[in-house]
């Protein structure tokens, strides 16, 4: 079992600020974390049943990728992803899981002019509860 744990703040003109923390457990979780080379493509092969997923962070740490799914020329989904901002993603979001097919491999560009980490997390349940 892992827990992932994902943070919200905002706060405004008026002083107030509204936190939340939400912790997510999963059965299991696919992990890449490894360095590209500025303008370089790099295959990650990866297997992830969107079905199954509860959590997704994904995202480069500095510049900004382009990450394909699946096929580098006819990929099923393409996502810009720009530093700092990671795609980061619940399962009691209101939005949608952002990747729409399951995986076999993502294909990850770094745009940028220097060398960054790319990471991808996706925690999944093989069981999901009644809830979903």
């Amino acid at each position: 079992m892992h827990e992932h744990v994902f943070g919200q703040t905002f706060k405004y003109d008026g002083g107030t600020t509204r936190s939340i923390t939400e912790t997510v457990t999963v059965d299991a979780q696919e992990t890449v974390k490894r360095n590209i080379p500025a303008g370089a493509t790099t295959q990650f092969n990866i297997t992830v049943d969107v079905s199954e997923m509860k959590t997704l962070n994904m995202g480069i740490t500095k510049g900004n990728c382009t990450v394909k799914t699946n096929s580098s020329g006819s990929p099923v989904q393409t996502l810009t992803i720009k530093s700092p901002n990671p795609v980061m993603w619940s399962k009691n979001d209101i939005a949608a899981n952002p990747l729409t097919t399951d995986l076999t491999a993502l294909f990850v560009t770094n745009n940028g002019d220097e060398d960054a980490e790319f990471f991808f997390v996706a925690g999944v349940d093989s069981t999901p509860s009644a809830e979903g």
